[in-house]
């Protein structure tokens, strides 16, 4: 049976089959997500919607404020989603918009934040 014997092979293949159900970047996180975003900021608007969609490989794409804006971006190794987006406003001037999210535990939520200048809102996702 070479260097493993069948129940360290065996081992071996259950270890290695747990580490991909946990879901390194994009793992079990892929898929359709919703959910609302709160402003931390009187000033900026608040109670919006938020759809994402995240791929098998770790990119994703959020609608922040369930309209034609789009966010792409990728998770990093450290489990981060982050993605920026920057485009100019009515006047000319570059507006950036960016988001970072992390998933509890258990998968069940996303929790993140979305800023751009001033703003800042609280993101929680679940699955859609």
């Amino acid at each position: 049976m070479g260097i493993f014997s069948k129940s360290g092979l065996l081992t071996l293949l259950l270890a290695l089959g747990a580490c991909s159900a946990q879901g390194g970047p994009g793992g079990s996180l892929e898929g359709a997500w919703a959910g609302s975003l709160h402003a931390d900021t009187a000033s900026c608007p608040g109670g919006q919607r938020a759809q994402m969609h995240i791929g098998a490989d770790g990119h994703f794409a959020i609608d922040p404020f369930a309209s034609t804006l789009v966010i792409d971006g990728r998770q990093g190794s450290d489990g981060h989603f982050w993605g920026q987006l920057d485009r100019p406003d009515p006047a000319g001037h570059m507006l950036r918009l960016t988001f970072d999210a992390i998933a509890t535990a258990d998968h069940g939520t996303l929790i993140g934040t979305l800023a751009s200048g001033p703003c800042r809102w609280s993101v929680s996702l679940h699955r859609s």
